[in-house]
């Protein structure tokens, strides 16, 4: 069928845009007086599934709730491909879902978001809604909803021909489509949804007023108050949008929301919300966490405020008999760290407990606060050691930091909306360390399963010397142990490779242990290299060449045998010995001039294989502490490493640490030099 005229198009769509005190065709005695509260999942993001909806209806009848809107904006028939009809599979589960809701006297609200792409003026595109919306009725669905949240609030050119306003052509088709389906409970989200989205005020905004006076009296109206997500909400606001929309507004509660940031997660009760505000209000609803298990308190706190008088006192203390596990009673720990950051002890409790499932939702979130705790906690304790100078101050303070100028008091002030200070707590945590450009190494996978070590980190004492050789060792050969067989030779490699650290620049060493307290890896650094290299040449080299004497390579080690010899193995140990003795006695302070002047500062990491295929984290986490002890200790910005250019492991372990290949000597046997800033 042909599109009829603009000038027939107008005339059909005027009779709907009458006054919002004008009845519509029936009568609306369906649609029942009281409070309305209950939970929108109207979040971005993976939705929750079936039965953890089945477990929310459940819980919400338990708690006096009465309303669930259907409206994950991930659901792409529920928004980005709005027009297309459910197939009978998933005709089924909502038909299954919309039964569950109703069996626990929940109203079952389904949403449709149609504004990314409707054309307003199109009979068509209006003939398409209202066929979704028959096929949902079918399902059992007696309510509804209409969402032009989070669009461009433009107008089509076609549109623009019919309509005076986008608040107009809203109307006309949200009043027509109440109508088409007979006056069920009906809910509208409008584009301007909050205050700070008002335009200009909610006062003055056209857009606000055209609803209030044209959409149907029995339309309720969203809100999410003075911001998209309100700290508060006063009596003030709420009496300022009832003026202006005709009628109290549901609130679309955007408390606990977190889909704007993964690091976020909120677990405590509904709150800055008076009682006093009740009698003003239709209605309020939750748009909570998206950890479906993370949001019992949040809901079910809800529950309790939404029955409050105006006179209830609602107290934000926590009990004073809930302590750590490690606290007595006087509240001081009795160890050192909380028990999760060793063991996760706590952690192990939780996955025992009845609500084991609340574990699963909140582990990435625990694990990563204790690895950054941890860092934290290695940092805090090399400062406690003194070594770094007296000017410190001049050195840590960067621009993206916790302590940095204005930025607590813009944090504090609550002008801005949460996602302006994204990663929650972690964040918060990690700008306590002094880094300017180190954002990629908090940036690794969380864990998906509970069954992993936490690793923690200290700084280095002079006891863990046999163990930190025992390590390079291990790590020598492409992160595989290398067999000398000598007692001689045994620490040759390690003598080379980490000796000149751990004699010369103790201070600036950190060691990494699992949950058993063995030591797993290690990373080391030298501020200055040219200091650090001529202290090799006048001290560890000469001590090193009486240590291994080159009467060594006439006795002791062979000469390399082929590589398709039975003894391959042992010859290429006995080649990296030969390498480690000639190093010292021929050794030249020949560090490329360009990789000393942009990255002055040299590094060495190394941690036990093992370990770090369990968590490839644990070496960002080692070089972070040991960047910001770097930084806390001097003017240096920049690190590198020398490598062997055949030794692929470590080059490919310092690539993912964000080093980036600066020099390259010629010849295969010769090294790379590789750096970052920080």
């Amino acid at each position: 069928m042909a599109e009829p005229s603009k000038e027939q198009q107008q005339q059909q769509l005027s009779p709907v845009l009458g006054s919002g005190e004008s009845k519509p065709r029936c009568d609306g005695s369906e649609r029942e007086a009281g409070f309305l509260c209950g939970v929108v999942e109207g979040f971005y993001g993976r939705p929750w599934t079936t039965e953890q909806r089945k477990d929310l209806f459940r819980k919400m009848k338990q708690w006096g709730m009465d309303s669930y809107i259907y409206a994950p904006k991930d659901d792409y028939k529920h928004r980005a491909y709005w027009r297309e009809l459910y197939t009978v599979e998933e005709a089924d589960h909502l038909t299954g879902l919309i039964s569950a809701a109703h069996e626990q006297n929940i109203n079952f609200y389904y949403a449709l978001s149609p504004g990314l792409d409707i054309t307003y003026s199109s009979s068509k595109e209006l003939a398409t809604l209202k066929r979704k919306l028959d096929q949902v009725s079918q399902f059992g669905c007696k309510a509804f909803a209409l969402l032009f949240d989070d669009i461009e609030p433009e107008m089509s050119k076609p549109d623009k021909e019919v309509f005076q306003s986008f608040a107009y052509a809203q109307v006309s088709v949200t009043n027509e489509v109440y109508n088409h389906l007979n006056c069920p409970r009906f809910l509208f989200c409008p584009t301007q949804y909050c205050s700070s989205r008002a335009v200009p005020t909610v006062k003055q905004s056209e857009y606000l007023n055209t609803l209030g006076s044209k959409l149907i009296g029995n339309i309720d109206i969203l809100w999410t108050g003075e911001k998209v997500i309100s700290k508060l909400l006063t009596v003030e606001c709420i009496q300022e949008i009832t003026e202006v929309l005709k009628r109290p507004p549901v609130i679309w509660d955007n408390l606990h929301a977190n889909d704007y940031d993964q690091k976020r997660v909120f677990l405590g009760p509904y709150s800055g919300r008076s009682p006093e505000i009740i009698p003003l209000l239709r209605g309020v609803v939750t748009n909570p966490n998206c950890e479906f298990h993370a949001n019992s308190i949040a809901i079910q706190t809800l529950a309790f405020w939404s029955k409050c008088s105006s006179d209830t006192k609602i107290s934000s203390s926590v009990s004073s008999d809930i302590k750590l596990e490690t606290e007595n009673e006087d509240g001081i720990c009795q160890e050192d760290a909380p028990a999760f950051l060793r063991s996760f002890r706590v952690t192990r409790k939780i996955a025992r407990c009845p609500n084991k499932e609340l574990c699963y939702d909140l582990f990435s979130y625990v694990w990563d606060i204790a690895a950054v705790l941890s860092m934290l906690s290695a940092y805090v304790k090399w400062l406690a050691m003194g070594n770094f100078p007296a000017n410190i101050n001049s050195y840590t303070q960067g621009g993206y930091t916790w302590f940095s100028k204005g930025w607590k008091e813009t944090f504090t002030s609550g002008d801005q909306e949460p996602w302006v200070f994204r990663g929650g707590l972690v964040a918060d945590l990690q700008r306590l360390i002094p880094l300017d450009v180190g954002n990629d190494l908090f940036l690794y996978k969380l864990p998906e399963t509970s069954a992993v070590n936490l690793y923690t980190m200290r700084p280095y004492v002079y006891t863990d010397e046999a163990i930190l050789l025992d390590v390079c060792n291990r790590t020598a050969n492409d992160g595989e142990p290398v067999n000398l067989g000598s007692d001689t030779l045994k620490n040759v490699l390690a003598d080379r490779y980490l000796g000149p650290f751990l004699t010369i620049a103790p201070q600036l060493c950190i060691v990494a242990e699992n949950n058993r307290s063995e030591v797993v890896g290690y990373a080391c650094a030298a501020m200055d290299t040219k200091t650090f290299l001529r202290n090799i040449e006048q001290c560890w080299a000469p001590e090193m060449c009486l240590k291994y004497p080159l009467s060594i390579l006439e006795n002791g080690v062979p000469p390399q045998e082929p590589p398709s010899s039975p003894t391959g193995t042992t010859a290429q140990a006995n080649q990296l010995a030969r390498d480690c003795i000639l190093y010292f006695h021929n050794f030249k302070n020949d560090y490329p001039v360009a990789v000393l002047n942009t990255h002055p500062s040299i590094l060495s990491t190394r941690i036990l294989k093992p370990h770090l295929l369990e968590d490839d984290a644990l070496g960002k986490r080692l070089v972070t502490v040991l960047l910001a002890m770097l930084r806390s200790n001097g003017s240096s910005s920049g690190v590198h490493v020398c490598i062997e250019q055949t030794d692929q492991f470590m080059y490919q372990f310092y690539s993912k640490l964000g080093f980036v290949e600066l020099y390259r000597e010629d010849g295969g046997d010769s090294v790379v030099y590789l750096g970052r800033n920080f």
